[in-house]
């Protein structure tokens, strides 16, 4: 018989980050993800430019290779691109 005495006899799954795009909640079992899966993960086409909120400070924008630790940064919001002519 297994001991599960340390985990409350209850099966621990993959811990899970929290994180929103343009106001919808997503989740991921991924600590560390780049500007372009988090685009893939909320359906956001990779053309389209992803920043982090940063509260009181100017808002931060992440390229698609920039790597984003979600235990820090949780917030992102998208802006179309810029059309020029």
């Amino acid at each position: 018989m297994a001991d599960n005495a340390h985990s409350g006899g209850q099966a621990q799954g993959p811990k899970k980050f929290e994180f929103s795009v343009d106001g919808s909640k997503l989740e991921s079992t991924e600590e560390l993800l780049t500007g372009a899966q988090i685009k893939a993960m909320a359906g956001i086409d990779p053309s389209v430019t992803l920043f982090e909120e940063a509260g009181s400070g100017p808002d931060n924008q992440i390229a698609n290779f920039t790597t984003v630790d979600l235990k820090t940064h949780r917030h992102f919001f998208t802006m179309p691109p810029a059309k020029m002519g």
